[in-house]
């Protein structure tokens, strides 16, 4: 309930490339069900923009080897790829380098482990995320863990706590279930969350890019 709309977060992210002056743009996505919504989203509101989504590419979220589809994409000639996956991130991106695709690279929702584990072959990758936590959130979790927190850190914190928050008025799971349908916003560590009457949810989100396995926000 917490974590931030696939769609409207995915919508957010074609603006954006479009934005860039992008017309031709190739997606790779996975059949799990986030990141077929994300991909879906994305390719949706690109095109109702005005843009080409030149083809869509949606393999399974185990695959070993993606080369297929990828090279089915940069056959298409996109000016940009659109990869709305965490599954296979690492995958797309070194057989993207290995392609020697020179086109740019977008995609939703990196955390330091992905950032880091393909820091070879994604430089300049830009994406869409919940903005930076809370930095008294940031800097007890390195305190405590010795790494930042990553995705979903923020949110599950969040979550907890408003768990906590309500049973301190009720120890009752029906009472309970109840008071979080009801919840609207809410102020924590990833910031303002806010829940619309038809239940999605809003989070401040930010660009990204990956520099040198770091991820900078933009």
């Amino acid at each position: 309930m917490i974590w931030m709309d696939a769609t409207l977060e995915a919508e957010r992210m074609a603006d954006y490339v479009f934005n860039q002056g992008i017309r031709r743009v190739g997606v790779l996505g996975t059949l799990d069900n986030w990141e077929h919504e994300v991909s879906d989203a994305f390719a949706t509101k690109f095109e109702a923009l005005g843009g080409t989504i030149v083809a869509k590419e949606i393999v399974q979220t185990d695959a070993t080897d993606v080369k297929t589809s990828v090279a089915k994409l940069i056959d298409k000639k996109p000016e940009a790829l659109f990869l709305g996956t965490y599954y296979q991130f690492i995958h797309a991106t070194k057989t993207i380098k290995e392609l020697k695709y020179e086109g740019k690279l977008f995609s939703i929702e990196v955390d330091s482990y992905l950032a880091g584990e393909t820091k070879e072959f994604s430089d300049g990758i830009q994406f869409i995320a919940p903005s930076f936590y809370a930095d008294t959130f940031i800097t007890k979790f390195e305190e405590r863990y010795g790494q930042k927190p990553g995705i979903p850190a923020g949110q599950a914190y969040d979550a907890t706590m408003i768990l906590l928050q309500l049973l301190k008025e009720t120890k009752n799971k029906e009472e309970i279930i109840k008071k979080m349908e009801e919840l609207q916003e809410y102020t924590g560590v990833s910031g303002r969350i806010e829940i619309t009457s038809d239940h999605r949810t809003l989070l401040p989100t930010a660009i990204f890019e990956v520099q040198k396995g770091e991820i900078v926000k933009l």
